[in-house]
C-alpha cells in the first residue's frame, strides 16, 4: 500500500514539473531506468 502511494506521488510530481523519468533519474545521479523501475514496481521484486 505504501509503495503504491510512493509510485503515484513520484509520477504526479514528475508530470507536474514536466520532466521525463529519464531526466529525473539523471538529475538524481542514477541509471536511466531508476525511476521507471520504481514507478512500475520492478524494484519491489528485488527484495523491497
Amino acid at each position: 500500500m505504501e509503495m503504491d502511494f510512493i509510485r503515484n506521488r513520484i509520477t504526479e510530481l514528475r508530470v507536474k514539473k514536466g520532466i521525463s523519468e529519464y531526466q529525473l533519474s539523471y538529475d538524481l545521479g542514477h541509471s536511466k531506468n531508476y525511476i521507471h523501475n520504481i514507478v512500475t514496481g520492478v524494484s519491489q521484486t528485488k527484495g523491497y
